[in-house]
């Protein structure tokens, strides 16, 4: 099984749409988010259908309970 890491996303919506085509391109279907988010919005977009991650929270993931 592969697994895909992502970092420090920071609301860049454009490089995360890149890394995520990458990831369905190879088929990779899980993951793990190492924290700054910052914007419920990027947990949307990762939660999308088929994809399973475990999210680290870091130290600047703004309004933690809304991402959740």
């Amino acid at each position: 099984m592969q697994c895909i890491a992502f970092s420090d996303i920071h609301e860049n919506f454009h490089n995360l749409q890149i890394a995520l085509d990458y990831a369905n391109k190879h088929s990779i279907s899980a993951g793990f988010v190492l924290g700054d988010l910052i914007n419920p919005g990027i947990m949307h977009k990762l939660g999308e259908p088929g994809f399973d991650l475990k999210v680290l929270l870091g130290n600047n993931d703004g309004d933690k309970y809304s991402l959740t």
